[in-house]
C-alpha cells in the first residue's frame, strides 16, 4: 500500500488534498455513509478536483455512493480532459448534479446584476 502522505504523480502539489480525501473516504466507510461533495464550482479551466476525487475513490476502493454537485469547470475544459474526467467518474460510480440556475446566480456577483452583488 502506498504511503498516504506521499505526493501522487497525478495531482502534483496537492498532497494535503489526497490525505484529506482518503481520510474522508475512510471515515465514510467506517460509518457506512455516502458522500455529497461540492467540487470545481468556479470558472477555473485548470480545476481537476472532480477528476481527482474519482481517481482516489477507485484507488481506495470506496463502495459508498458519491454525489458531486456543481462541477462548473468541467464545461470549460478541453474535450480530452472532459472525457478523462467522465471516464474516471464512471469507474468510481460518481453521480453528478449540475445546478445551472444556482451557479449563474452565485458566479455572477456583479453589482446591479444579482442580489448577492447588491449588498
Amino acid at each position: 500500500m502506498r504511503d498516504p502522505f506521499s505526493q501522487p504523480a497525478e495531482y502534483p502539489g496537492q498532497p494535503e488534498f489526497d490525505v484529506a480525501m482518503k481520510n474522508i473516504f475512510a471515515l465514510a466507510t467506517e460509518r457506512g455513509l455516502n458522500l455529497d461533495l461540492h467540487v470545481d464550482e468556479s470558472g477555473d479551466v485548470e480545476a481537476r478536483t472532480l477528476l481527482r476525487v474519482a481517481q482516489l475513490a477507485v484507488e481506495v476502493g470506496f463502495t459508498g455512493r458519491i454525489l458531486c454537485g456543481h462541477c462548473c469547470s468541467l464545461a470549460l475544459q478541453e474535450d480530452s480532459v472532459i472525457e478523462q474526467t467522465l471516464a474516471a467518474c464512471a469507474a468510481a460510480r460518481i453521480d453528478i448534479v449540475s445546478l445551472p440556475t444556482v451557479n449563474m446566480y452565485l458566479q455572477s456577483r456583479t453589482h446591479g446584476v444579482t442580489l448577492a452583488g447588491a449588498a
